[in-house]
């Protein structure tokens, strides 16, 4: 059977960037995958050069063909071929034997019975890009009542739990996982994301990336839902030529924002935003990390050195964040401003 590839190009450039963007909410054939990379000019006969075939499976293992296989991205992280590439090289090919098998979840019937690699997708490829046409899988069975949607929740509550006991997610892949599954404090959590127009993993396709997520899901329950809407409005419009948003500055222009109440002093938003447009018209390269270098991703720090380097404050605001910080920290910033 021939499968399809998904991109006309043939650099790697252009196939390692449509791999790194696949569609959050689709789910795509394990041989179209493979074809698409293998479409890459050379890839066989010079940056593969030298690796061995993979040895194929006996007749008495257990296989399933990659063209019977899905994968569901609502819950699987981006593919970075360079990584999957740098691997095989390391390894001198693909090793059936430690890759050991994959884990796959087989949908009812009435929905389609797909296949779905829930663990073990990266496996697949590269088995794949070795010149194999099929693996070694271990099969979880959907319940045949089970609806698209319970499947996809209960595959991506697998894979979370596989995958961040073994540390292998990053904080804003584990965010994305539990979205998927629907966990509470994550929904949660994302609205309140959407509200402040800003996305993680793709999960709001409107909103500007938040960096460093674990800060903003730390402090989620300290600050009031309308500081952080204000500071990433301040922020989105300060830095508008920014792709990313920085989570300590986010977080730490929140804790500021609340404190600020606290005070009752006469910062409003408009003040804080112009202040902000001020301070990076007279910085050399100006850029979010500029605020932020000197807070030891403390965001206690951070607040202060917003209220005393961007602010200027001298209506109380300032002796307020002071409250925060210990000796030990107000003697290095000191020095750090000397």
């Amino acid at each position: 059977m021939v499968r399809t590839k998904l991109t006309p190009g043939t650099t790697f450039t252009e196939i390692s960037g449509f791999l790194a963007n696949l569609e959050l909410y689709k789910e795509y054939n394990i041989q179209d995958l493979v074809n698409t990379i293998l479409q890459i000019t050379n890839l066989k006969f010079k940056t593969l050069d030298g690796i061995l075939p993979a040895i194929p499976y006996d007749s008495q293992t257990e296989t399933e063909l990659l063209e019977d296989l899905w994968v569901c991205m609502t819950y699987q992280r981006k593919i970075r071929l360079r990584k999957i590439v740098d691997k095989i090289l390391a390894q001198g090919g693909f090793d059936k034997d430690a890759a050991g098998h994959i884990d796959i979840a087989v949908r009812p019937k009435n929905i389609g019975g797909r296949k779905v690699v829930w663990d073990g997708f990266r496996r697949c490829l590269k088995a794949g890009i070795c010149g194999l046409d099929r693996i070694c899988y271990s099969k979880t069975q959907h319940p045949m009542n089970f609806s698209l949607k319970e499947c996809i929740e209960k595959e991506a509550k697998l894979y979370k739990i596989r995958n961040a006991e073994m540390e292998k997610l990053k904080p804003e892949e584990i965010f994305k996982s539990e979205i998927a599954y629907k966990d509470p404090i994550a929904l949660k959590t994302l609205e309140l994301m959407k509200d402040c127009e800003l996305s993680v993993e793709g999960l709001n396709p409107n909103g500007i990336e938040l960096g460093a997520i674990v800060i903003f899901r730390k402090h989620f329950n300290n600050i009031a839902p309308d500081k952080f809407i204000t500071s990433s409005s301040i922020l989105r419009k300060a830095f508008f030529s920014d792709t990313v948003i920085t989570g300590y500055l986010f977080v730490s222009l929140a804790n500021l924002l609340d404190l600020n109440v606290k005070v009752d002093s006469s910062w409003d938003e408009e003040d804080i935003l112009e202040s902000f447009k001020n301070w990076i018209k007279i910085q050399d390269n100006c850029k979010q990390s500029n605020i932020t270098r000197d807070g030891f991703r403390n965001t206690d720090v951070i607040t202060y050195l917003i209220a005393s380097r961007i602010l200027n404050d001298t209506d109380g605001l300032l002796e307020k964040c002071k409250e925060n910080l210990n000796k030990i920290q107000l003697e290095t910033i000191e020095e750090l401003s000397a």
